[in-house]
């Protein structure tokens, strides 16, 4: 993609940052399904030095992937033949489809790099048919090769089906619709349909789903060459590589819905708890046996009910924020076991390894995942399990694999028909994005036997926390302590001011972070609580508080806010003397977590 100046100002960031997102993902969903190409591919200079390689050229022609950008083309067995179809493709600028270069065949097609116009580049491909891969050992390769006759028959299928998809090559000889049969019913007739199209010689690919020998799903890429009727092609399981796809997407889903949710949401607890807050004062000043108390108890009530929709809508767009800490898993799973309930009211059974100990993980998240888990649909009992796990080395360099060491893993299995996976791919992609955050793994197993679910979690290595002492309850002083408030809602500023004036407070007030940053500076006493909103404009809570800590490092904090995904909140990364409390709240919640604030200032001070 290549765009000019002019062309490139009509874009605002935002919309280019999104593109290039975009553009990046697709980058490398290719670049992976390339790297495992069969077939040896390069991309050359015009001065004939290699510049990209993939893993099959790397092999065939014994070069150092290190070394790659060093190397000319004419280094290589047969390279001065290469060179000379090259420079020739070159000089034409014209593309050479199956030209003999010594003992090999080649095709070359000259481009322009978008990112460099002025760079001549050569795809060079050594095609599935030519001698360079048909002497080559494709035992080698995790691809199945085939042939297909002009009748579109399996002439000849390579020993890997076998390994990649459970069947052996003979299904595929001796029954014509064998093949069809495993694709996926979805897919089914768009791949009948790809295939009776395909009459022209040339390259074609399709992806689609298929069932494998054990009923699991799979998507597979075929890449096919067409000559004189006659069809030669492989295909690839890309099934882990469209799942780490898929979840780029979808990350970037959450992250616009978490930015309008979180505009939303804390625009709405602002206006929920002003509505709230003058309505209980309204409330308390009506009497009790008339009409208008009724009527306003059915707009707080229908207030508090539209609140808890737009905390639904918050939770189900957040992206998740875990707060690691060690755990043990043996008591999570008999916690969610005594209050988890499945879906088709069947038994849930314990199957617990005793000798698994702490992991490192996010409780909360983990529990949303596994009621995620078990609230899909089955039959017959369902089992949670624990038990240890061990990633090898040689699991390191799989796409979206999990880091060698140890894990223990929590499995959830049960009875149940194969799942449609466009119905559950948002609850699992969910589930491994989560699990991918907490350090973990999450694998999928689906059968015609059940479902397995299998949650890793790291074993932790630090000892478990010891519970802290409750800080004991100090007396208050009669000295009214001053408390200011930078809130840049009007409504909610006031209703805070009223409720700390009544207990007796000093009140001080700003509606962004500057003109509070103004007000300390220019104040000759001391200023005891800092209550400020997170999401103020300009300079946000966090920055105002950063800018006191210079000159007030002893004062104490009250953060507040209606919706952030902000690692300071994390109940284990609270500074000491910073207290958070999430809006809406209640004002007797507020003035809780005043004297809370105040009693850590007093306690440290003692």
């Amino acid at each position: 993609m290549y765009m000019d100046r002019d062309s490139h100002s009509l874009w605002n960031a935002r919309d280019v940052a999104r593109l290039l997102a975009l553009v990046e993902n697709e980058r490398r969903y290719f670049a992976e399904i390339t790297a495992n190409l069969p077939v040896p591919v390069a991309i050359i200079s015009s001065s004939l030095e290699l510049l990209l390689t993939n893993r099959a050229f790397q092999s065939h022609f014994q070069v150092n992937r290190r070394q790659e950008q060093s190397v000319r083309l004419t280094d290589l067995e047969s390279g001065q033949a290469m060179a000379a179809q090259a420079q020739a493709a070159f000089a034409a600028n014209q593309a050479m489809d199956r030209v003999e270069a010594g003992t090999l065949y080649i095709s070359l097609a000259p481009f322009r790099a978008a990112e460099d116009p002025g760079q001549e580049m050569l795809l060079v491909v050594h095609g599935a048919d030519s001698p360079a891969v048909q002497h080559a050992d494709e035992a080698e390769y995790d691809a199945i090769f085939w042939r297909r006759g002009a009748d579109r028959q399996f002439v000849s299928v390579s020993p890997q089906v076998e390994e990649l998809l459970g069947y052996k090559p003979q299904h595929y000889l001796d029954d014509a619709g064998f093949w069809i049969s495993t694709v996926h019913p979805r897919d089914r007739d768009a791949v009948e349909d790809f295939y009776s199209k395909i009459h022209a010689d040339g390259r074609y690919h399709m992806e689609y789903r298929c069932s494998n020998s054990s009923g699991q799903l799979r998507r597979l890429r075929d890449v096919i060459r067409v000559r004189d009727g006659r069809m030669t092609g492989f295909t690839l399981d890309v099934t882990q590589c469209a799942l780490i796809e898929n979840d780029h997407l979808q990350s970037e889903k959450f992250e616009a819905l978490s930015r309008l949710a979180r505009r939303v949401t804390h625009d709405f607890n602002n206006l929920h708890m002003v509505i709230k807050g003058y309505g209980d004062e309204v409330l308390n000043s009506l009497p009790e046996d008339g009409t208008s108390h009724g009527d306003m108890e059915e707009i707080l009530g229908a207030a508090g009910r539209l609140a808890t929709a737009v905390e639904k809508l918050d939770i189900y767009v957040r992206r998740p924020a875990p707060r690691n800490a060690p755990f043990d898993v043996n008591q999570f799973a008999e916690r969610i076991s005594s209050s988890a309930k499945l879906s088709h009211g069947g038994e849930l059974k314990l199957d617990l390894d005793v000798t698994v100990g702490a992991v490192q993980g996010d409780a909360e998240n983990l529990e949303k995942i596994v009621n995620w888990l078990l609230a899909l649909d089955a039959v017959g009992p369902t089992r949670v399990s624990t038990c240890h796990f061990r990633a090898a080395e040689v699991h390191a360099d799989k796409p979206g694999a999990i880091r060698p060491g140890d894990y223990i893993a929590l499995e959830i299995g049960n009875s149940a028909p194969m799942f449609d996976p466009i119905a559950v791919e948002p609850v699992l992609l969910r589930a491994h994005t989560v699990m991918r955050l907490m350090g973990g793994g999450f694998e999928h197993y689906s059968d015609l036997r059940g479902n397995q679910f299998r949650l890793m979690l790291p074993v932790c290595t630090v000892p478990m926390p010891v519970k802290e002492e409750a800080i004991p309850v100090v007396a208050k002083t009669e000295t009214p302590r001053t408390v200011l408030v930078v809130e840049d809602e009007p409504g909610i500023r006031a209703l805070i001011r009223k409720m700390l004036l009544r207990r007796g407070y000093q009140v001080l007030e700003a509606q962004t972070g500057s003109e509070g940053l103004q007000i300390v500076n220019e104040r000759d006493g001391k200023i005891d609580l800092l209550i400020t909103d997170l999401m103020l404009p300009q300079m946000n809570g966090r920055e105002l508080v950063d800018r006191l800590a210079l000159t007030w490092p002893q004062i104490k904090v009250l953060f507040i806010s209606g919706f952030t995904d902000d690692p300071l909140l994390a109940r284990e990364t609270l500074p000491a003397g910073v207290v958070f409390l999430q809006k809406p709240f209640t004002l007797e919640s507020l003035l809780e977590k005043v004297d809370q604030a105040l009693r850590l200032s007093l306690a440290q001070t003692s």
